[in-house]
This record gives C-alpha cells, structure tokens and sequence, in this order.
C-alpha cells in the first residue's frame, strides 16, 4: 500500500478568509488524496523560514491567501524544491486569476 500524499497547508492566520476557509481547504485537499499538516503563519517574514522548516518532509507545499503571502512563500517553496498549490485567499488575487485558478 502506498503512503498518502501529504501537503504543509499555510494559511495567512491574521486574513478573515483564511480563518474562514481553513476548513474547506483542509476537507479539499482531503477529498483529493492529500494529508494536510496545517501551520499557521502569522507573518510574511516568517512564512518562508516556515516553509523550509516544516516542509522537508512533505510532497508539496499549499498556501492559502493573497498576492502578498504568495510572494512571500517563494523563496521558502524554491528552496525545498516542492510543488505550490495556490489557494486563492486574498483580496485581489491577481496571480490566482492570472493563472486561471477559481477562487
């Protein structure tokens, strides 16, 4: 039986709808085949320290809000060479809608 894949969940703990969507998110990726090992993070300075901290031993690395924390998190995902999945959780999210991803 093969091991499930898992995926560090990162959501912007000060944004209302990150709090608000944590829940959908965490059932989503489940829905999908993915454990979640969900971290808050409270701050962009902090978040790819975060990312490479806490992600070494996952498939991928998925990041819930906006513009801003997305921008953030890349240095920490590039660094530990792990798939993103982005979670359009922000205000804009001009990347998101540049990609084509729904919100």
């Amino acid at each position: 039986m093969s091991k499930p894949r898992t995926a560090l969940l990162v959501v912007n703990a000060n944004s209302r709808q990150g709090r608000e969507l944590l829940p959908t998110a965490v059932s989503e990726l489940r829905a999908h085949g993915i454990q979640p090992v969900h971290r808050d993070c409270a701050s962009r300075e902090e978040l790819s320290r975060l990312i490479e901290a806490e992600g070494r031993d996952v498939d991928l690395v998925a990041v819930g809000g906006g513009d801003g924390t997305l921008n953030a998190a890349a240095e920490g995902v590039i660094a530990l060479g792990r798939p993103l999945g982005i979670l359009p959780m922000g205000t804009a999210n001009d990347l998101a809608r540049t990609l084509g991803i729904p919100p």
